[in-house]
């Protein structure tokens, strides 16, 4: 059994009891059961994927303001959050993009301003550089250099647990709760938004059955490929 292969029987065989949410629901896809939240009527479509272990209650107040002028289409990415990967399900960026493709082609609410959170950035750009019909323009919000997410994965797990593959996927999913915890205490944007309603929120979440697992642990060193920077393209940052 590969490691991929771990972790997706891993995640289909957790019992997951997500939220119940307006407007939010799930979209079967061939690659992935997707749980996502449409909110809003206007013309142009944009799309946030949860910069896990964020999930989409966590963007509430943002869709709540965006919504007045914005169609907006906010997505769990496959094996984070309630969204379940397929059997078989590999976790490579091309993968991940060939899934979130599929779903807004679903949709059909296009073409999207994509707007996905650090390593989801590269994602979104492989999805633009794949299907560009789809896609109207992106923001790269805190995605850094392919192997600069390399090097946060090496510091904050100096010894390789998690980027060991099997013993990576076990570890967790045995210790989600605890990883939860430890994210909510590293992020400043948790702790000046208040961190302890960020991190019973979020908590509450992989307590249900949220997913909080890494791309790291199946121990992939491969640069993803990703689309030329063009007009239409916003990069944000904050302070960490």
């Amino acid at each position: 059994m590969s490691a991929a292969r771990l972790e997706t029987f891993l995640q289909t065989h957790r019992r997951a009891r997500p939220p119940s949410g307006d407007g939010v629901r799930f979209v079967e896809l061939p690659q992935a059961t997707l749980r996502v939240r449409v909110a809003g009527t206007g013309p142009v479509a944009l799309v946030i994927v949860p910069d896990p272990p964020n999930v989409i209650e966590h963007y509430d107040r943002l869709i709540a303001l965006l919504a007045p002028h914005l169609r907006v289409v906010c997505c769990e990415a496959p094996g984070f959050g309630f969204s379940r990967p397929a059997p078989g399900f590999d976790f490579s960026p091309a993968s991940q993009a060939a899934s979130m493709a599929a779903l807004l082609a679903r949709l059909a609410l296009g073409p999207y301003l994509l707007a996905f959170p650090c390593f989801a950035g590269l994602v979104a750009a492989k999805l633009a550089s794949d299907r560009p019909e789809l896609v109207r323009g992106l923001c790269f919000v805190q995605t850094a250099a392919w192997s600069e997410e390399l090097g946060w994965v090496r510091r904050i797990d100096r010894r390789g647990l998690m980027q060991t593959p099997w013993l990576g996927q076990l570890a967790t999913s045995l210790g989600k709760r605890r990883m939860a915890r430890a994210w909510y205490r590293e992020c400043p944007g948790a702790q000046r938004c208040g961190c302890r309603r960020w991190t019973a929120r979020g908590v509450r979440g992989t307590a249900r059955g949220a997913r909080t697992s890494d791309h790291s642990s199946s121990g992939s060193t491969g640069t993803p490929s990703a689309a030329r920077r063009q007009p239409g393209t916003w990069r944000c940052w904050t302070r960490r």
